[in-house]
């Protein structure tokens, strides 16, 4: 009788093995749902619900708006409390944010997994606050919208479309706009498109100030900063840190003053924040600047370091300010390009080729013959004038001005 049950609980274990398991990119948190439930723990009409809507545990909802696409709920949903992790569908939701909050707020170190679905919806932010907003450096904020569906959200002044605000908090760069996840690689369901764009000084999805931990592995995300924060990274005066996108189609950029992806604005500030570890491995990414910022780095005087593209399309376009590295004044270096297919531009101004300056519509370098990768861009090439180490592997195709070329 023993050794059939041992039997038995043998070939159940094998069985266990045999069964598909979801593939979560290295980095990806593996707790998000891979299926649209078919029961909720609790549901939500918003058009019955008055006031503020304040969720204080684990559950999975489902809250549903209104058909009317004139109707907006016009009070905050609060997540709250630390060890608290919802999971949260979302299905045709418009929020209008009161006066004194986001649309949607992550409070007191609160996790939340969001999943977008069904109808559209829109977020937007009050003056001072981020659309969808997360306070606190504890705790993460996941973002999923299902394929077909569009998730539209817009930041007030100072703050973030996705992320941070930078009004209120004493410690802006590990404060806010921190921790953000943005679709998954294990599951195919979650492609939908997401709008976010930014009030004055803040990121498009990042910081009000600081923007850091941000992972894009699928989707479609159209992000903008309306002036002096970057597409994704830093708000004015932030830092852009800790990026990594492995999937998906990016578009991002800065109109004024801060990086496609990077720093914002460094201009007038007390102390410069550099970009760096700025991780692309994958998907199609546009990142482009229209004054003084980095496609992918630094922001206007700010650095941008430690770059690696490792696979993918990427398009980096910088004004004033390097395709990929330096903003305008500022430096770069430890730059990789490999196994990727890469457009870098840098629109205007003088560049160094071996030290040396001269006048290029675009290349991939920083301003003022100071920072960047110079013109010749040659396989382990060493800028020694500049102690810089630029890396490009054998076959990669890049263009550095406006003609491509094999590496």
């Amino acid at each position: 009788m023993k050794k059939r049950i041992l039997s038995i609980l043998l070939l159940c274990c094998m069985v266990l093995t045999l069964l598909p398991t979801a593939a979560f990119a290295a980095g990806e948190l593996p707790d998000v749902k891979l299926s649209v439930p078919t029961t909720f723990d609790k549901t939500v009409d918003l058009t019955k619900q008055n006031g503020e809507l304040k969720i204080k545990d684990s559950k999975t909802y489902l809250i549903k708006g209104s058909t009317d696409p004139n109707w907006y709920f016009q009070h905050r949903i609060k997540i709250d409390g630390k060890n608290n992790t919802p999971h949260i569908f979302l299905d045709g939701v418009r929020l209008q944010a009161p006066e004194d909050g986001p649309a949607i707020e992550l409070y007191g170190g609160a996790s939340a997994c969001l999943y977008f679905i069904g109808g559209d919806s829109e977020l937007t932010g009050a003056e001072n606050f981020a659309a969808l907003q997360k306070n606190k450096t504890d705790g993460y904020l996941r973002v999923l919208v299902q394929t077909g569906t569009k998730l539209t959200c817009e930041g007030g002044r100072y703050g973030a479309g996705i992320g941070g605000s930078k009004v209120g908090i004493k410690n802006f760069s590990q404060g806010h706009g921190m921790n953000l996840h943005f679709g998954s690689l294990a599951t195919g369901i979650y492609g939908g498109e997401i709008l976010a764009t930014s009030g004055v000084y803040g990121a498009g999805i990042g910081g009000g100030q600081g923007g850091e931990w941000i992972y894009v592995y699928s989707g479609k995300l159209t992000v903008r900063s309306v002036s002096e924060g970057a597409g994704i990274g830093g708000g004015q005066g932030g830092p852009g840190r800790f990026i990594y996108i492995k999937g998906g189609t990016v578009n991002a950029g800065s109109e004024s003053g801060g990086a496609g992806i990077g720093s914002g604005d460094q201009d007038g500030q007390n102390k410069s924040e550099d970009a760096y570890h700025i991780e692309i491995s994958g998907g199609t990414v546009e990142a482009w600047s229209n004054y003084a910022g980095a496609g992918i780095g630094g922001g206007r005087n700010g650095s941008g370091r430690d770059i690696s593209i490792t696979g993918g399309n990427v398009n980096a376009q910088g004004y004033l300010g390097a395709g990929i590295g330096g903003g305008m004044n500022g430096d770069s270096g430890n730059i990789l390009i490999k196994d990727t297919t890469l457009t870098a531009l840098r629109l205007y101004r003088a560049v160094c080729i071996r030290g040396r300056k001269r006048l290029e519509p675009g290349v991939l370098h920083g301003s003022d013959a100071r920072s960047g990768i110079c013109n010749d861009y040659r396989r382990e090439h060493q800028n020694r004038s500049l102690g810089r180490e630029v890396r490009a592997a054998e076959r990669d195709r890049v263009a550095v001005a406006p003609q491509p070329g094999t590496v």
